[in-house]
């Protein structure tokens, strides 16, 4: 007893109390493991020693990406889509089960290629449909016309 213990995190001197608890706790913690020995169970850490793939995360933030890029660049963010829909269905086949951040790239890639297709499609009506654009669609389709047909009359002539 005439020796002081110190906690070596804090400095704080160890009690006697608190000395006597840490045994006890020890014990404890000795006799559970003997019990389990005897029992012959054995539990093993569910993430220790298992090797996870990133594809699904890949997956996902390709897909997060695609629905990003919808409005201000369709064509990368039908590309995205693509490769996140690419990678959350090969991301099984490295793990041997569909994660869920595999299965929200998916969706997200799908989401951002559907996005993007009417993008497009809502983009090319309105132009095709503007009153402004088609007189100047008709003009510029008559002078390129009357144009082509100047160049052809004149090799005719030979």
């Amino acid at each position: 007893m005439g020796e002081k213990r110190y906690d070596p995190y804090t400095g704080y001197e160890i009690t006697e109390e608190e000395l006597n608890q840490e045994n006890l706790n020890q014990e404890n913690l000795n006799q559970e493991d003997l019990n389990q020995e005897d029992s012959g169970k054995t539990e093993e850490p569910e993430q220790e020693g298992k090797q996870t793939s990133s594809m699904p995360l890949l997956s996902m933030i390709f897909g997060i990406i695609a629905i990003v890029f919808v409005c201000c660049c369709p064509p990368i963010s039908f590309i995205l889509g693509v490769v996140a829909l690419v990678v959350g269905l090969l991301a099984p086949k490295m793990n041997q089960k569909m994660d869920g951040k595999s299965i929200a790239g998916i969706i997200c890639g799908v989401i951002g290629m559907v996005l993007t297709v009417v993008i497009i499609v809502i983009s090319v009506y309105a132009i095709g449909t503007d009153s402004v654009f088609q007189k100047e669609f008709r003009k510029q389709w008559n002078q390129e016309y009357q144009y082509r047909l100047n160049q052809s009359t004149e090799y005719d002539d030979f």
